[in-house]
């Protein structure tokens, strides 16, 4: 579903940019213009400064412990995972389970603003559902680190997918050791 829609915002992004730029009338050019900016300001970021809470999925969900690792695919990022329960296991271990619901997304390790995008999104995670749509992404919002240590980030969320799946707030996560395994 998330592909189906997240393929129909490119195509309508597409089709508008396509029509501005063969359009005759500045007046043509001005409407697809201004229908482009519509478009655009529903993702405006706006970080709530309590602890990160939304939906997940229809269901409510409020960050509890989290952590940040080397993104294996882009060395220049990591991969930020947030729970929204406690783990009985120490959050770093490769070889240990994590709870079902998360969200992922990755960002350089830097204090920044970085804005979603199709090449920057996040996703609702639920790695209990099997044979089912399991995770649903968006590319609506931003995230801002604002502090980093040796072993902790801190940032702020805000992150919009539709009606059943938003998170906005602060969160502090553990920065895991680089490891082979992950």
């Amino acid at each position: 579903m998330f592909k189906k829609l997240l393929w129909a915002k490119v195509a309508c992004i597409a089709s508008l940019s396509a029509l501005m730029f063969t359009s005759c009338g500045s007046d043509e050019k001005d409407n697809v213009e201004d229908q482009l900016k519509e478009l655009t300001q529903s993702c405006d970021v706006d970080f709530s400064s309590e602890v990160a809470t939304g939906e997940f999925m229809g269901e409510s969900f409020t960050f509890v412990k989290g952590i940040a690792k080397k993104d294996s695919f882009d060395k220049d990022k990591h991969r930020f995972v947030l729970y929204g329960e406690e783990s009985e296991h120490v959050l770093c271990d490769p070889f240990l389970s994590y709870p079902t619901k998360s969200i992922i997304f990755t960002v350089p390790l830097e204090v920044g603003l970085y804005e979603l995008s199709l090449e920057n999104g996040l996703t609702f995670n639920d790695a209990s559902v099997v044979n089912s749509v399991n995770a649903v992404g968006s590319i609506c919002g931003g995230i801002e680190i604002t502090s980093v240590t040796d072993t902790e980030v801190s940032g702020k969320i805000d992150a919009y997918a539709d009606e059943d799946n938003g998170f906005n707030g602060t969160f502090t996560v553990s920065i895991c050791e680089d490891s082979a395994f992950f």
